[in-house]
């Protein structure tokens, strides 16, 4: 799934994206992916050393990014983090799109 798939895409010009009032960036896209994503594993680690050792936390965690079967990867728990990514990713795009407006203005105003 596409990072930005919570939003629709205007018919004309695939980069705007109702919800965010601006044009997104790749930069911007590929930042709140990264983010997203490192927010996700760091709760996984979390979550896998809770009480275990260190070679059951290495299980627990390799679990928690698998594909158990492979020919339903959508009910894989490495799936369900992904969606957790996709979901993190599109909140910090919403939550944080002051900013980012602000971190692209030029002096003068101009983008």
């Amino acid at each position: 799934m596409a990072v930005l798939s919570v939003y629709e895409r205007e018919p004309n010009n695939s980069s705007i994206c109702r919800g965010v009032d601006t044009l997104l960036q790749s930069e911007e896209i590929a930042a709140a992916f990264m983010g997203a994503l490192f927010s996700v594993l760091h709760d996984t680690i979390v979550d896998a050393r809770r009480g275990r050792s260190h070679h059951e936390a290495k299980k627990a965690f390799d679990h928690s990014w698998s594909v158990p079967d492979v020919t339903r990867p959508a009910d894989s728990p490495r799936n369900g983090n992904f969606e957790k990514v996709r979901i993190k990713a599109n909140l910090l795009l919403i939550t944080h799109r002051r900013e980012v407006l602000e971190a692209r203005e030029f002096p003068g105003g101009e983008l």
